[in-house]
């Protein structure tokens, strides 16, 4: 049945943008004024015009292009999915949004080619989208199906990912839950530096070029919903657990240190307690001893908390360091290992802790070179392997280790005889296998000076906004009515020093 009310309204909804582009732009102003028009007839139009037919009794989806009239397919499909749904009974699942119906097609049609500056002016629609799909791969016990294209989608709305928002708890939890670790990869490694601004504060117009992704993506009506103070928790818990799975341990810990020193109303959460217990776990692996302090910001009465509820991990951490620098036998850490298992099964850290015999076995090998240079490899064997007659499976794991990149050193192999090889410890970083050109070091400091100017650039931004802010202003006013003067504590524009001081050492370093 051909409905007249959109038949109507198809050409003002077509018209905007206009196709091909003119040959002198748009301007902002206009541009923002012509697609609020288009939200507002929408925002308008009752899902049944919108699910409706048109000329010829096609669908609306078929016949107009998501990459040009972004909001108008987004609309419709939107439409279409909650009339599919409501014909299900309650508890089921339409098979039209299932992974490879006929929705579920459109909707990755969308999510691949939506333009990314008019979806600014739809949030809410598409947060229920991606949310939609989520839902409907789970209930269809599809959930792997779903983690492409939310990845493509939170990368297109916001290529820097430098912004957080709650569909990127989506993704994570999508990847998680089908263990699809180097899935999560693309977005994982975008460093979040934002967050969403609260409610409908916008700066400037959505259309317009922005410094930072945060000034567009608010949280009502936007592209987030409300963060709340759990969120980035879970957020960087969830990334360090799947940067765990990727075994990428010095990710793991930056996200489990943030986690550590996020500032909450309480002493502390739960879930620091959980990246509290991996934290240790990934720096026994990773650097062979935990440190003895917690980050320096970590609010100290959360730290006695974190320690008394893991004592356990703290109990297996001693006895690796004890074991490292005294001669005790593995024995001692296989036996502690084993009487927590139960402990390790309830909160779900079993499979960290299974890796702590082969790190421990790696560490006791590159202490030795603290003492030797070279040593023959039956010394080894019967210093550091399970096995303590087995030379040649030691001779095998150490050139794994030497092939990985975890040992800097050469096994020599006269013969085929284990009893007369050598292992030799290269003397430092710039000899043995391991060993870097000047060109490499240089190219190596050239992406830290990269990553530094990048950092800089968005501290710029925090900085400016917290000056803006209306709590600030009102500290400042307050302190300045005390007589704290301007320079002592209290700035104007705090911090923006800091930021170009970073550039100017960075760049009389090269």
């Amino acid at each position: 049945m051909v409905s007249k009310d959109i038949e109507s309204l198809l050409p003002r909804l077509l018209s905007f943008p206009p196709h091909p582009a003119p040959a002198l732009p748009i301007s902002d102003t206009e541009y923002d004024k012509q697609i609020r028009s288009i939200v507002k007839i929408l925002s308008e139009t009752s899902p049944s015009q919108l699910t409706g037919g048109i000329a010829n009794g096609e669908d609306l989806l078929d016949v107009v292009d998501p990459s040009i009239n972004t909001i108008l397919y987004l609309y419709s499909l939107r439409a279409h999915i909650g009339l599919s749904t409501s014909k299900q009974a309650v508890g089921q699942q339409s098979k039209n949004l299932a992974p490879n119906g006929p929705l579920w097609v459109k909707a990755v049609k969308f999510l691949k080619r939506f333009d990314p500056v008019q979806i600014r002016y739809a949030g809410n629609e598409f947060v229920l989208l991606v949310e939609d799909m989520a839902k409907s791969a789970q209930s269809g016990n599809q959930p792997k199906a779903a983690i492409k294209p939310i990845r493509t989608a939170i990368l297109r709305l916001d290529p820097t990912g430098s912004c957080f928002t709650s569909s990127h708890l989506v993704f994570l939890r999508l990847c998680l839950h089908t263990r699809a670790f180097a899935a999560a990869k693309p977005v994982l490694d975008n460093n979040v530096y934002e967050f969403p601004s609260p409610g409908k504060k916008q700066s400037g117009l959505l259309c317009a070029q922005h410094e930072s992704s945060s000034t567009f993506i608010t949280t009502e009506p936007g592209l987030s919903r409300k963060v709340d103070y759990q969120d980035p928790l879970k957020y960087f818990l969830f990334g360090a657990m799947l940067y765990i799975g990727m075994k990428d341990w010095e990710r793991a810990l930056l996200f489990l240190e943030i986690t550590l020193i996020w500032p909450i109303a309480n002493n502390c959460s739960m879930i620091q307690v959980n990246a509290y217990r991996r934290w240790v776990l990934v720096n026994l692996i990773q650097n062979g001893q935990v440190p003895s302090d917690l980050p320096k910001t970590t609010n100290p009465h959360a730290a006695r908390q974190f320690r008394t509820l893991s004592r356990a991990y703290d109990g297996l951490a001693d006895i690796f360091k004890e074991g490292l620098d005294g001669e005790l036998a593995v024995k001692r850490l296989n036996a502690e290992i084993h009487a927590g298992a139960e402990i390790w099964r309830l909160e779900f850290t079993t499979s960290l802790v299974n890796q702590i015999p082969d790190a421990f076995r790696r560490f006791s090998i590159m202490k030795l070179q603290s003492t030797y240079t070279a040593l023959p490899l039956c010394t080894v064997t019967q210093r550091t392997s399970p096995d303590p007659n087995d030379h040649a499976e030691t001779g095998r794991y150490i050139q794994s280790l030497i092939a990985s990149g975890q040992l800097n050193a050469t096994l020599s192999q006269p013969n085929d005889n284990p009893h007369s090889w050598i292992l030799r410890f290269a003397t430092s970083s710039v000899s043995g296998p391991q060993a870097r050109s000047e060109q490499q070091m240089h190219d190596e400091l050239k992406q830290e000076m990269a990553h530094i100017t990048k950092l800089g650039q968005h501290i710029r931004n925090s900085n400016r906004k917290l000056a803006l802010s209306k709590e600030y202003i009102e500290v400042l006013k307050h302190a300045m009515n005390m007589g704290t003067a301007e320079g002592e504590g209290m700035e104007p524009y705090p911090g923006y020093g800091f930021a170009d001081e970073i550039d100017e050492d960075i760049t009389s370093d090269l």
